[in-house]
């Protein structure tokens, strides 16, 4: 994830659904630059955003599979 932040033009040039974009931007938020990881449960996103938490895994396969540059926007464990 740190490839790409919520402010790199790069972002504008793709197609990405709403609750996507608001996924990224929750990730980009609580991403570490100490440490240059990232730690969110994705329980804790469907909490946020009062959603199941199979939408939050649906929406993070199609984020993983977004790419710029041939780098995916995001990588997930």
């Amino acid at each position: 994830m740190r490839q790409f932040y919520i402010s790199d033009p790069a972002l504008f040039d793709i197609k990405i659904d709403a609750l996507d974009f608001k996924l990224y931007e929750y990730f980009c938020r609580n991403y570490d630059l100490k440490r240059l990881n990232s730690y969110v449960r994705m329980i804790d996103a469907a909490d946020k955003f009062h959603i199941r938490l199979d939408q939050v895994k649906a929406s993070l396969d199609r984020l993983s599979r977004i790419t710029i540059d041939f780098k995916p926007l995001i990588t997930h464990k």
